[in-house]
């Protein structure tokens, strides 16, 4: 999120300042829980099937809502 799509829709900056800090802890537990899973694919699963799962989640936001609307 970026603070000018906030500003153009007339926020003041103490409301943009909240919105911006309580999007910064959701991208930092996103980025925990991210990480959290990456650790557990590398220690759980061999490096043939760790391949697999890197494939898969490469895939970018618009793919993936691609993917969902053909379901």
């Amino acid at each position: 999120m970026k603070r000018s799509f906030l500003r153009e829709l007339g926020l003041k900056k103490e409301i943009i300042d909240k919105i911006m800090r309580e999007n910064g802890r959701d991208i930092e537990t996103a980025k925990s829980r991210a990480d959290m899973y990456k650790d557990q694919v590398n220690t759980e699963f061999s490096p043939g099937t760790q391949k697999t799962i890197r494939k898969y989640t490469e895939i970018t936001y618009s793919e993936m809502c691609d993917y969902m609307e053909e379901k």
